[in-house]
């Protein structure tokens, strides 16, 4: 079944029009954040992909992309980025409640790696 949008599937799950629903697991675990009852909703599954994701900067700013890396890698080896990431996230101000994976704990080593 063809969705236009996520509130629209998720209204399909509610109304037991459909069984599932597969979207970037952020989403998911924000349509069950949103929804009526988010105890009777569950993510499950293993990751169908591992998609990067990026910041669009302006072309040719080689200033904001070195202080862009550099802020990132600062917070991330200072223990920041996790701290924040678990204020917004788990459970957040939305009551998102996206548990830091071991795979994006990983991601930020890497990041995080000197030049």
């Amino acid at each position: 079944m063809k969705v236009k949008d996520h509130s629209q599937a998720m209204l399909n799950l509610e109304q037991g029009r459909a069984d599932a629903y597969v979207s970037d697991d952020v989403v998911l675990y924000g349509l069950k954040s949103a929804s009526k009852n988010p105890d009777e909703w569950e993510v499950v599954g293993p990751y169908f992909s591992y998609d990067p994701y990026g910041m669009m900067i302006p072309r040719n700013n080689d200033d904001f992309r070195l202080l862009g890396n550099k802020t990132i890698t600062r917070l991330i080896q200072s223990g920041e980025m996790e701290a924040i990431y678990k204020k917004w996230f788990e459970p957040g101000p939305t009551k998102i409640n996206y548990p830091l994976s071991d795979r994006l704990k990983e991601n930020f080593q890497l990041i995080a790696l000197p030049d």
